[in-house]
């Protein structure tokens, strides 16, 4: 038992506790998103102001390119007050850059 927490730890801390939270594994061991996730829109919404870059977003945002690299790619969710910052980059609302639920809804 303390070396499966050891190993948990260990991924959380190597791919990030989102990641591993959103990650569940499958009959064949390959690795799928569940379908309840949070989408964004943030390259869309990055074309539609201007082709805005991501790096002129990271800094209207307060972060570095590198995260919005990994909100962009799904990998990161961020915090409620980088997504209002995030939302107030693009002058919308925080629901219109993330939604959540069931990938099949859409």
């Amino acid at each position: 038992m303390v070396v499966a927490n050891a190993v948990w730890a260990g991924l959380m801390l190597l791919i990030g506790t989102q990641s591993v939270a959103t990650l569940i594994n499958t009959a064949e061991g390959r690795m799928r998103r569940p379908s309840n996730t949070i989408r964004n829109r943030i390259r869309e919404l990055r074309f539609h102001n201007g082709e805005m870059t991501q790096q002129q977003l990271a800094e209207r945002a307060g972060v570095t390119r590198q995260t919005i690299i990994a909100l962009e790619a799904g990998k990161y969710v961020p915090s409620l007050l980088l997504a209002f910052r995030l939302a107030s980059a693009f002058g919308v609302h925080v629901e219109d850059v993330f939604q959540y639920g069931d990938s099949s809804d859409s």
